[in-house]
């Protein structure tokens, strides 16, 4: 078994095992071209994951913003219609 970093930029994110067949405890050329392409697909999924998780984060802070905005604007209305002594 051999097990390889996951690496986007300076970031090492996970890492991808490989199993042979053979006791062999040498990678061959072979088998370092597999997994360098192989680690194409779970750092995509990585990023896509983390930019999702992103743009919820920001969507939900936006929606409470604006939930406080609309309940002080009707409580500013509020304020303006009753009468003062």
């Amino acid at each position: 078994m051999f097990a390889l970093p996951l690496r986007l930029r300076d970031l090492t994110i996970g890492a991808l095992n490989l199993f042979k067949r053979r006791a062999d405890p040498r990678l061959e050329e072979d088998d370092v071209l597999v997994a360098q392409a192989s680690q194409i697909w779970p750092l995509s999924a990585s990023c896509r994951h983390q930019a999702t998780n992103e743009t919820q984060t920001v969507n939900e802070q936006l929606t409470q913003a604006l939930t406080s905005r609309v309940l002080i604007e009707q409580a500013q209305r509020r304020d303006l219609r009753t009468p003062t002594a």
